[in-house]
């Protein structure tokens, strides 16, 4: 079952409710030169694959008020200055916007994910590949279930479920 939020139980097997608006799960587009080495999960969820120069687009550097620590607040903020709407838990579907969601390790990292079209959710960590596992490598169908503890290879524990966001359809801008 799927919301097109994101609280709702555990997809079962076979295909999940459509969720109209949501980018589509493209890993050709995310996973190939130059895109894949100048988006990060920030790009990924803003639907905003192109014009980056190499690095990665920070919540707020469009707007010009970048975040400043690491905390559901601070990257709250700087989100919602790029054009990112806060959402409901779960998020209704609303027409001519896509849910993603807001994750943090205090004081070390954030984390967005995206929920697709057919209700699961994907995401991409830094300059790495787009994908639709957890750091367990279970198929994405609840980022707040989701296993978010990337600890155990060197990576971050994003413990702080933030929330959710609306995105236009058409994504938003994301870095300079």
């Amino acid at each position: 079952m799927c919301s097109c939020g994101g609280s709702a139980p555990a997809i079962p097997s076979g295909p999940a409710t459509s969720c109209p608006g949501s980018p589509a799960y493209d890993p050709a587009l995310w996973n190939n030169a130059p895109v894949i080495g100048s988006t990060n999960c920030y790009a990924y969820a803003a639907n905003d694959p192109s014009g980056h120069p190499p690095g990665k687009p920070q919540p707020g550097q469009h707007c010009g008020s970048p975040a400043t620590g690491v905390s559901c607040a601070e990257v709250d903020a700087a989100a919602q200055c790029d054009g990112m709407i806060p959402a409901p838990n779960p998020p209704p579907p609303r027409a001519g916007y896509y849910p993603v969601a807001l994750v943090v390790d205090p004081g070390v990292d954030y984390h967005w994910y995206r929920q697709d079209p057919d209700g699961n959710w994907s995401h991409k960590p830094g300059n790495t590949a787009a994908r639709r596992t957890d750091a367990s490598g279970n198929p994405i169908t609840n980022p707040q279930t989701a296993d978010r503890d990337y600890s155990g290879s060197g990576g971050p524990n994003y413990s702080n479920f933030c929330g959710y966001y609306y995105v236009p359809s058409g994504g938003v801008r994301t870095g300079p």
